[in-house]
């Protein structure tokens, strides 16, 4: 079977994408915006693409034209994120960072009680995590 993307819309392609790309591990990416304020977001497209330098890639789209989503925001503002593997235990609380908050609430539903923040990093970091990237 042959899929023509020029011929297919974005959501079209998107599902496709999702759909041909199995397993795919959630990184839960972790940011600080300037007031300190966490963010704490999904990310199944993500990936390591190389060992020297160590390099990982994920895939951040927009809110709309010109709109970044809050992590590339942070990242750029900070140049440092935490990617988060995410154990099975934390998945209900994963799933409520997908929700589009508005930019000042929360993210996180238990303050304290699963980030920590790493030597030298602004980002937090989950606690009971499977594996972690620091990034600067």
């Amino acid at each position: 079977m042959q899929f023509d993307f020029k011929e297919m819309s974005p959501p079209e392609r998107y599902k496709l994408l999702l759909a041909t790309v199995l397993p795919r591990p959630i990184a839960w990416i972790t940011t600080r915006d300037a007031r300190g304020a966490i963010n704490a977001a999904p990310f199944s497209f993500f990936n390591v693409f190389g060992n020297d330098p160590a390099t990982v890639g994920v895939g951040i789209g927009s809110k709309g034209p010109r709109e970044p989503k809050d992590t590339r925001a942070n990242i750029r503002a900070n140049e440092q994120f935490v990617v988060n593997l995410v154990p099975f235990s934390l998945a209900q609380e994963m799933r409520i960072t997908s929700i589009a908050f508005p930019r000042a609430s929360k993210r996180q539903r238990r303050p304290g009680s699963i980030w920590h923040r790493p030597n030298g990093l602004k980002s937090p970091a989950l606690r009971k995590r499977r594996f972690r990237w620091n990034a600067r």
